[in-house]
Protein backbone atom coordinates (compact mmCIF):
# COMPACT_ATOMS: atom_id res chain seq x y z
CA UNK A 1 0.00 0.00 0.00
CA UNK A 2 2.67 2.08 1.30
CA UNK A 3 5.14 1.64 -2.18
CA UNK A 4 2.03 2.28 -4.22
CA UNK A 5 0.84 5.84 -2.94
CA UNK A 6 4.75 6.53 -2.75
CA UNK A 7 5.43 5.63 -6.00
CA UNK A 8 2.76 7.52 -7.89
CA UNK A 9 4.44 10.60 -7.95
CA UNK A 10 2.36 12.26 -10.84
CA UNK A 11 -0.94 11.96 -8.63
CA UNK A 12 -2.66 13.58 -5.57
CA UNK A 13 -4.61 11.36 -2.93
CA UNK A 14 -7.29 13.24 -0.58
CA UNK A 15 -7.72 11.73 2.90
CA UNK A 16 -11.27 11.13 4.19
CA UNK A 17 -10.62 10.28 8.38
CA UNK A 18 -13.35 9.15 10.90
CA UNK A 19 -14.12 9.03 14.63
CA UNK A 20 -11.06 6.32 14.61
CA UNK A 21 -8.10 7.70 14.22
CA UNK A 22 -8.83 10.30 17.29
CA UNK A 23 -9.07 7.35 19.80
CA UNK A 24 -5.32 7.18 20.42
CA UNK A 25 -5.26 11.00 21.54
CA UNK A 26 -7.47 10.27 24.42
CA UNK A 27 -11.48 11.13 22.73
CA UNK A 28 -13.56 8.02 23.39
CA UNK A 29 -14.83 6.46 20.90
CA UNK A 30 -18.71 6.55 19.54
CA UNK A 31 -19.92 3.83 21.88
CA UNK A 32 -17.65 4.81 25.40
CA UNK A 33 -19.94 8.40 24.57
CA UNK A 34 -23.24 6.25 23.99
CA UNK A 35 -22.57 4.46 27.98
CA UNK A 36 -21.77 7.48 29.20
CA UNK A 37 -25.31 9.52 28.15
CA UNK A 38 -27.27 6.29 28.81
CA UNK A 39 -25.87 5.35 32.20
CA UNK A 40 -26.02 8.97 32.89
CA UNK A 41 -29.31 10.43 31.67
CA UNK A 42 -31.55 7.97 32.28
CA UNK A 43 -31.56 6.21 28.90
CA UNK A 44 -32.76 2.78 28.85
CA UNK A 45 -32.06 0.06 26.47
CA UNK A 46 -35.56 -0.80 25.32
CA UNK A 47 -35.65 3.23 23.76
CA UNK A 48 -32.24 2.61 22.29
CA UNK A 49 -33.23 -0.53 20.26
CA UNK A 50 -36.34 1.04 19.04
CA UNK A 51 -34.72 3.60 17.42
CA UNK A 52 -32.07 0.99 16.25
CA UNK A 53 -35.30 -1.17 14.42
CA UNK A 54 -36.43 1.38 12.62
CA UNK A 55 -37.04 1.92 8.97
CA UNK A 56 -34.24 3.12 7.96
CA UNK A 57 -32.61 1.88 11.09
CA UNK A 58 -30.12 3.31 13.17
CA UNK A 59 -26.77 2.63 14.66
CA UNK A 60 -26.05 2.17 18.61
CA UNK A 61 -24.50 6.14 18.46
CA UNK A 62 -26.87 8.02 16.42
CA UNK A 63 -29.90 6.08 18.60
CA UNK A 64 -28.89 7.23 21.64
CA UNK A 65 -27.76 10.66 19.83
CA UNK A 66 -31.35 10.88 18.99
CA UNK A 67 -32.83 10.33 22.37
CA UNK A 68 -30.88 12.50 24.18
CA UNK A 69 -31.59 15.37 21.37
CA UNK A 70 -35.45 14.75 22.15
CA UNK A 71 -35.06 14.27 26.34
CA UNK A 72 -32.52 17.06 26.80
CA UNK A 73 -31.54 19.68 24.08
CA UNK A 74 -29.33 19.96 21.19
CA UNK A 75 -27.50 22.20 23.44
CA UNK A 76 -26.84 19.46 25.85
CA UNK A 77 -25.36 17.48 23.17
CA UNK A 78 -22.89 19.69 21.42
CA UNK A 79 -21.73 20.47 24.92
CA UNK A 80 -21.07 16.75 25.70
CA UNK A 81 -19.14 16.16 22.78
CA UNK A 82 -16.69 19.14 23.48
CA UNK A 83 -16.62 18.09 27.13
CA UNK A 84 -15.19 14.94 25.38
CA UNK A 85 -13.44 16.45 22.88
CA UNK A 86 -11.18 18.35 25.63
CA UNK A 87 -9.89 15.11 26.58
CA UNK A 88 -7.32 15.37 23.88
CA UNK A 89 -5.94 18.46 26.10
CA UNK A 90 -3.06 18.19 28.02
CA UNK A 91 -3.68 19.61 31.90
CA UNK A 92 -2.71 23.00 33.40
CA UNK A 93 -0.11 24.87 32.82
CA UNK A 94 0.55 23.51 29.68
CA UNK A 95 -3.33 22.83 27.88
CA UNK A 96 -1.67 21.75 24.60
CA UNK A 97 -3.67 19.31 22.25
CA UNK A 98 -2.60 15.96 22.25
CA UNK A 99 -1.67 14.97 18.51
CA UNK A 100 -1.43 11.60 17.94
CA UNK A 101 0.89 10.01 15.65
CA UNK A 102 -1.82 9.73 12.88
CA UNK A 103 -2.40 13.43 13.09
CA UNK A 104 1.22 14.55 13.34
CA UNK A 105 2.17 12.36 10.21
CA UNK A 106 -0.45 13.34 8.09
CA UNK A 107 0.69 16.75 8.72
CA UNK A 108 4.26 16.76 8.10
CA UNK A 109 2.84 14.22 4.88
CA UNK A 110 0.68 17.57 3.46
CA UNK A 111 3.19 20.08 4.58
CA UNK A 112 6.46 18.05 2.67
CA UNK A 113 4.80 15.56 0.01
CA UNK A 114 3.24 17.70 -3.04
CA UNK A 115 1.91 14.40 -4.64
CA UNK A 116 -0.93 14.43 -1.86
CA UNK A 117 -3.57 16.86 -2.13
CA UNK A 118 -3.12 19.71 0.47
CA UNK A 119 -6.90 18.28 1.58
CA UNK A 120 -8.53 16.14 4.47
CA UNK A 121 -12.07 15.81 4.84
CA UNK A 122 -13.12 14.46 8.09
CA UNK A 123 -16.45 13.60 9.58
CA UNK A 124 -14.96 14.43 13.08
CA UNK A 125 -16.26 17.52 14.88
CA UNK A 126 -12.85 17.85 16.63
CA UNK A 127 -9.65 20.26 16.09
CA UNK A 128 -6.56 17.93 16.40
CA UNK A 129 -6.05 17.64 13.07
CA UNK A 130 -5.83 21.58 12.63
CA UNK A 131 -3.06 22.08 15.44
CA UNK A 132 -0.91 19.14 13.98
CA UNK A 133 -0.32 21.84 11.53
CA UNK A 134 -0.31 24.77 14.05
CA UNK A 135 1.42 22.80 16.97
CA UNK A 136 4.28 20.84 15.04
CA UNK A 137 4.78 22.35 11.56
CA UNK A 138 4.15 25.63 11.81
CA UNK A 139 1.41 25.80 8.94
CA UNK A 140 -2.29 26.76 9.39
CA UNK A 141 -4.54 25.42 7.61
CA UNK A 142 -7.90 26.75 6.02
CA UNK A 143 -10.93 25.74 8.13
CA UNK A 144 -14.17 24.76 5.90
CA UNK A 145 -17.28 24.12 8.44
CA UNK A 146 -20.03 24.37 6.51
CA UNK A 147 -20.88 23.65 2.93
CA UNK A 148 -21.91 27.31 2.00
CA UNK A 149 -17.67 28.18 3.03
CA UNK A 150 -16.91 26.29 0.16
CA UNK A 151 -18.03 28.71 -2.27
CA UNK A 152 -15.20 31.07 -1.81
CA UNK A 153 -12.54 27.57 -2.28
CA UNK A 154 -10.24 28.01 -5.00
CA UNK A 155 -8.50 24.90 -4.87
CA UNK A 156 -5.78 25.56 -6.97
CA UNK A 157 -4.27 28.60 -6.13
CA UNK A 158 -5.04 28.51 -2.57
CA UNK A 159 -4.13 25.00 -1.66
CA UNK A 160 -1.06 25.38 -3.48
CA UNK A 161 0.09 27.48 -0.15
CA UNK A 162 -2.39 26.79 2.60
CA UNK A 163 -3.83 22.85 3.69
CA UNK A 164 -7.04 22.93 4.20
CA UNK A 165 -9.94 20.97 5.98
CA UNK A 166 -13.15 20.10 5.81
CA UNK A 167 -15.34 20.07 8.30
CA UNK A 168 -18.29 17.65 6.35
CA UNK A 169 -20.05 16.63 9.98
CA UNK A 170 -19.41 20.19 11.59
CA UNK A 171 -17.01 21.51 13.95
CA UNK A 172 -16.62 21.87 17.28
CA UNK A 173 -16.71 25.06 18.21
CA UNK A 174 -19.84 25.64 15.84
CA UNK A 175 -23.73 25.09 17.69
CA UNK A 176 -24.40 22.85 14.51
CA UNK A 177 -22.78 19.34 14.46
CA UNK A 178 -24.70 16.64 12.48
CA UNK A 179 -25.26 13.97 15.20
CA UNK A 180 -28.44 11.88 13.80
CA UNK A 181 -29.72 10.37 10.24
CA UNK A 182 -32.10 13.64 9.57
CA UNK A 183 -29.41 16.07 10.05
CA UNK A 184 -26.96 14.08 8.09
CA UNK A 185 -29.60 13.66 5.04
CA UNK A 186 -30.63 17.28 5.35
CA UNK A 187 -27.36 18.33 4.26
CA UNK A 188 -26.46 15.59 1.37
CA UNK A 189 -27.75 17.93 -1.57
CA UNK A 190 -25.73 20.76 -0.55
CA UNK A 191 -22.19 19.08 0.31
CA UNK A 192 -21.98 15.86 -2.01
CA UNK A 193 -22.32 18.06 -5.28
CA UNK A 194 -20.26 20.82 -3.80
CA UNK A 195 -17.56 18.35 -2.72
CA UNK A 196 -17.65 16.23 -5.92
CA UNK A 197 -17.50 19.49 -8.08
CA UNK A 198 -14.36 20.63 -6.86
CA UNK A 199 -12.50 17.31 -6.09
CA UNK A 200 -13.08 14.69 -8.94
CA UNK A 201 -9.49 14.19 -10.30
CA UNK A 202 -8.60 13.08 -6.79
CA UNK A 203 -7.68 8.96 -5.45
CA UNK A 204 -8.85 8.99 -1.88
CA UNK A 205 -7.40 7.52 1.44
CA UNK A 206 -9.94 6.14 3.95
CA UNK A 207 -8.56 5.85 7.17
CA UNK A 208 -10.53 5.47 10.60
CA UNK A 209 -14.11 5.69 8.87
CA UNK A 210 -16.46 2.81 9.39
CA UNK A 211 -18.75 3.53 6.17
CA UNK A 212 -21.71 2.75 8.54
CA UNK A 213 -22.94 5.57 9.87
CA UNK A 214 -23.59 8.77 7.92
CA UNK A 215 -24.62 9.49 4.32
CA UNK A 216 -22.34 12.38 3.15
CA UNK A 217 -19.00 11.47 3.34
CA UNK A 218 -20.54 7.52 1.63
CA UNK A 219 -22.48 9.56 -0.95
CA UNK A 220 -19.19 11.63 -1.62
CA UNK A 221 -17.28 8.03 -2.37
CA UNK A 222 -19.74 7.24 -4.73
CA UNK A 223 -19.61 10.11 -6.52
CA UNK A 224 -15.49 9.60 -6.26
CA UNK A 225 -16.03 5.86 -8.03
CA UNK A 226 -18.52 7.60 -10.54
CA UNK A 227 -15.87 9.12 -11.70
CA UNK A 228 -13.38 6.77 -12.09
CA UNK A 229 -11.68 7.52 -9.15
CA UNK A 230 -9.62 4.83 -7.22
CA UNK A 231 -10.57 4.47 -3.17
CA UNK A 232 -8.07 3.12 -0.74
CA UNK A 233 -10.20 1.81 2.48
CA UNK A 234 -7.98 0.95 5.68
CA UNK A 235 -9.68 -1.87 7.93
CA UNK A 236 -8.55 -3.22 10.84
CA UNK A 237 -8.32 -6.87 9.80
CA UNK A 238 -4.98 -9.25 10.81
CA UNK A 239 -6.56 -11.70 8.65
CA UNK A 240 -7.77 -12.29 5.14
CA UNK A 241 -9.92 -8.50 4.26
CA UNK A 242 -12.20 -9.76 2.02
CA UNK A 243 -13.27 -12.03 4.70
CA UNK A 244 -13.90 -9.22 7.10
CA UNK A 245 -17.23 -9.04 8.17
CA UNK A 246 -16.83 -4.89 8.33
CA UNK A 247 -15.82 -5.30 4.65
CA UNK A 248 -19.19 -7.02 3.87
CA UNK A 249 -21.08 -4.69 5.29
CA UNK A 250 -19.47 -1.49 3.98
CA UNK A 251 -20.27 -3.18 0.58
CA UNK A 252 -23.70 -3.31 1.40
CA UNK A 253 -23.63 0.28 1.12
CA UNK A 254 -22.60 0.92 -2.57
CA UNK A 255 -24.77 -1.75 -3.58
CA UNK A 256 -25.50 -0.63 -7.05
CA UNK A 257 -22.52 1.00 -7.52
CA UNK A 258 -19.44 0.56 -10.00
CA UNK A 259 -16.69 -1.03 -6.76
CA UNK A 260 -13.76 -2.00 -9.55
CA UNK A 261 -11.65 0.59 -7.98
CA UNK A 262 -13.08 0.50 -4.42
CA UNK A 263 -10.06 -0.99 -2.32
CA UNK A 264 -9.63 -2.58 0.68
CA UNK A 265 -6.33 -2.98 2.93
CA UNK A 266 -5.54 -3.67 6.46
CA UNK A 267 -4.36 -1.82 9.17
CA UNK A 268 -3.63 -2.39 12.39
CA UNK A 269 -4.11 1.26 14.11
CA UNK A 270 -4.58 4.66 12.21
CA UNK A 271 -1.04 5.41 14.21
CA UNK A 272 0.60 2.44 12.41
CA UNK A 273 -0.76 3.25 8.98
CA UNK A 274 0.69 6.75 9.33
CA UNK A 275 3.57 5.78 10.72
CA UNK A 276 4.57 3.21 7.79
CA UNK A 277 3.15 5.87 5.07
CA UNK A 278 5.41 8.43 6.26
CA UNK A 279 8.83 6.20 6.62
CA UNK A 280 8.38 4.74 3.20
CA UNK A 281 7.86 8.39 1.76
CA UNK A 282 11.28 9.37 3.59
CA UNK A 283 9.84 12.10 6.70
CA UNK A 284 12.13 12.74 9.15
CA UNK A 285 9.88 12.68 12.28
CA UNK A 286 7.60 9.91 10.92
CA UNK A 287 10.78 7.33 10.82
CA UNK A 288 12.15 8.65 13.93
CA UNK A 289 8.95 7.75 16.09
CA UNK A 290 8.64 4.76 13.68
CA UNK A 291 12.00 3.27 14.93
CA UNK A 292 11.15 4.69 18.53
CA UNK A 293 7.61 3.29 18.85
CA UNK A 294 8.21 -0.42 19.37
CA UNK A 295 11.49 0.00 21.21
CA UNK A 296 9.28 2.09 23.96
CA UNK A 297 5.44 1.02 23.23
CA UNK A 298 4.90 1.39 26.84
CA UNK A 299 5.26 4.99 26.48
CA UNK A 300 3.54 5.57 23.46
CA UNK A 301 5.77 8.25 21.93
CA UNK A 302 4.35 11.11 19.75
CA UNK A 303 7.50 13.22 18.90
CA UNK A 304 11.49 12.92 19.26
CA UNK A 305 13.22 16.34 19.60
CA UNK A 306 16.99 16.45 19.86
CA UNK A 307 19.09 19.03 21.63
CA UNK A 308 23.09 19.40 21.83
CA UNK A 309 25.30 21.89 23.65
CA UNK A 310 28.53 21.42 22.52
CA UNK A 311 28.31 17.94 21.89
CA UNK A 312 26.68 15.74 19.17
CA UNK A 313 24.53 13.31 18.89
CA UNK A 314 23.73 11.20 15.58
CA UNK A 315 20.32 9.34 15.63
CA UNK A 316 19.90 6.27 13.34
CA UNK A 317 16.74 4.85 13.24
CA UNK A 318 17.30 1.24 11.42
CA UNK A 319 15.98 -1.60 13.53
CA UNK A 320 17.50 -0.52 16.51
CA UNK A 321 17.25 3.20 18.25
CA UNK A 322 21.88 4.10 17.21
CA UNK A 323 22.57 7.07 19.27
CA UNK A 324 26.19 8.07 18.70
CA UNK A 325 27.62 10.42 20.94
CA UNK A 326 30.47 12.85 20.65
CA UNK A 327 31.44 15.13 23.26
CA UNK A 328 32.63 18.75 23.06
CA UNK A 329 36.27 20.19 24.62
CA UNK A 330 34.38 22.25 27.61
CA UNK A 331 34.31 20.21 30.14
CA UNK A 332 31.42 21.86 31.96
CA UNK A 333 28.44 19.20 31.73
CA UNK A 334 26.24 22.24 30.55
CA UNK A 335 28.28 23.34 27.86
CA UNK A 336 29.05 19.68 26.65
CA UNK A 337 25.79 17.63 26.39
CA UNK A 338 23.76 16.35 23.45
CA UNK A 339 20.24 13.80 23.56
CA UNK A 340 17.00 13.79 22.38
CA UNK A 341 13.18 14.21 23.98
CA UNK A 342 10.66 11.51 23.47
CA UNK A 343 7.34 13.13 24.62
CA UNK A 344 3.54 10.53 25.14
CA UNK A 345 0.33 10.76 23.73
CA UNK A 346 -0.91 10.27 27.26
CA UNK A 347 -2.20 12.92 29.26
CA UNK A 348 0.22 11.70 32.10
CA UNK A 349 1.09 8.17 32.42
CA UNK A 350 0.75 6.16 35.35
CA UNK A 351 4.15 4.16 36.46
CA UNK A 352 2.87 3.69 40.02
CA UNK A 353 2.30 0.38 39.69
CA UNK A 354 5.14 -0.73 38.45
CA UNK A 355 8.68 -1.64 40.02
CA UNK A 356 11.73 -0.99 36.91
CA UNK A 357 11.82 -0.43 33.35
CA UNK A 358 14.70 -2.53 31.94
CA UNK A 359 16.60 -1.33 28.79
CA UNK A 360 18.18 -4.05 26.68
CA UNK A 361 21.23 -2.74 24.59
CA UNK A 362 25.10 -3.40 23.21
CA UNK A 363 27.98 -1.53 23.35
CA UNK A 364 29.21 -1.01 19.62
CA UNK A 365 32.27 0.94 20.44
CA UNK A 366 33.55 3.64 23.23
CA UNK A 367 36.42 5.63 24.16
CA UNK A 368 36.46 5.25 27.56
CA UNK A 369 36.30 1.28 28.16
CA UNK A 370 38.03 0.91 31.64
CA UNK A 371 34.90 3.85 32.85
CA UNK A 372 31.43 2.41 31.63
CA UNK A 373 30.16 4.49 28.97
CA UNK A 374 26.37 5.08 29.63
CA UNK A 375 23.82 7.68 29.09
CA UNK A 376 21.34 9.86 31.42
CA UNK A 377 17.63 8.27 31.45
CA UNK A 378 15.36 11.47 32.60
CA UNK A 379 11.53 10.63 33.92
CA UNK A 380 9.70 13.81 33.74
CA UNK A 381 6.64 14.30 36.00
CA UNK A 382 4.23 17.34 35.81
CA UNK A 383 6.21 18.84 38.54
CA UNK A 384 9.56 17.41 38.73
CA UNK A 385 12.14 15.59 36.92
CA UNK A 386 15.32 13.71 37.68
CA UNK A 387 18.05 11.89 35.84
CA UNK A 388 19.42 8.32 36.66
CA UNK A 389 22.83 7.79 34.98
CA UNK A 390 22.72 4.27 33.28
CA UNK A 391 26.08 2.43 33.34
CA UNK A 392 26.33 0.50 29.69
CA UNK A 393 28.82 -2.70 30.55
CA UNK A 394 30.54 -3.68 27.50
CA UNK A 395 30.32 -7.86 28.02
CA UNK A 396 26.51 -6.89 29.25
CA UNK A 397 22.78 -6.97 27.38
CA UNK A 398 20.59 -5.06 30.10
CA UNK A 399 20.11 -2.74 32.60
CA UNK A 400 17.47 -2.22 34.95
CA UNK A 401 16.32 1.08 36.56
CA UNK A 402 14.38 0.80 39.66
CA UNK A 403 11.76 3.18 39.39
CA UNK A 404 11.80 3.73 43.26
CA UNK A 405 14.97 5.86 42.83
CA UNK A 406 12.77 8.50 40.73
CA UNK A 407 10.79 8.72 43.74
CA UNK A 408 12.81 9.24 46.35
CA UNK A 409 13.82 12.21 44.11
CA UNK A 410 10.41 13.37 44.25
CA UNK A 411 8.96 12.46 40.65
CA UNK A 412 5.81 12.00 40.56
CA UNK A 413 5.13 8.60 38.80
CA UNK A 414 1.33 9.00 38.10
CA UNK A 415 2.07 11.79 36.14
CA UNK A 416 4.92 10.91 33.85
CA UNK A 417 4.76 12.73 29.90
CA UNK A 418 8.39 13.04 29.05
CA UNK A 419 11.63 11.04 28.83
CA UNK A 420 15.08 12.41 28.11
CA UNK A 421 17.67 10.24 26.55
CA UNK A 422 20.87 12.43 26.72
CA UNK A 423 24.89 11.34 26.63
CA UNK A 424 27.01 10.70 29.93
CA UNK A 425 28.97 13.34 30.22
CA UNK A 426 30.30 11.73 33.72
CA UNK A 427 31.69 8.85 32.04
CA UNK A 428 32.28 10.44 28.51
CA UNK A 429 34.35 13.44 29.67
CA UNK A 430 35.26 16.04 27.09
CA UNK A 431 35.98 14.84 23.73
CA UNK A 432 35.00 11.24 24.32
CA UNK A 433 32.44 9.38 21.95
CA UNK A 434 30.03 6.26 22.30
CA UNK A 435 27.64 4.63 20.17
CA UNK A 436 24.80 2.85 21.58
CA UNK A 437 22.75 0.29 20.69
CA UNK A 438 19.22 -0.25 22.16
CA UNK A 439 16.54 -2.72 21.25
CA UNK A 440 13.94 -2.54 23.93
CA UNK A 441 12.54 -0.95 26.93
CA UNK A 442 10.38 -3.18 29.42
CA UNK A 443 8.50 -2.32 32.54
CA UNK A 444 7.68 -4.98 35.11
Amino acid sequence: MEAELNGRIDFQYIFLVGAGASISSNIPDALTMCRHIQENHNINEEEIQKYMNRNPPMNRYQATFRIALNKLDDRFVSRFVREQIKNARRPAPDYRWIINNFYNTIAEILTFKLNFSRLVVTTNFDPLIYYAFIQNWSNEPILIRHYEELKSMRPKDVQDEFPSIIYIHGYWQNHWMYHEPSALIAYVKQWVPALSKKYHSHDVIVIGYSGLEDSIALEWLKECLKKGRTIWWGVHSLTDVLGDTKVSTILKRFDGSDIANLIFFPIKTADKFALDLGKSLGLEQASKIHCIYPIFSWFKPISVDQFSSGAKLEFEVEGSLILKFTMGSDPFPGNNHAGFNIDTVYHELNLKEFKGITIFYSVVNSSKNKDSPGFEFKLHSKTNAWSYYVPLKLNEESHTILLEKFREQGVDLSKIWRIVIAADVKCLGKNGHCTIKIFNTELF
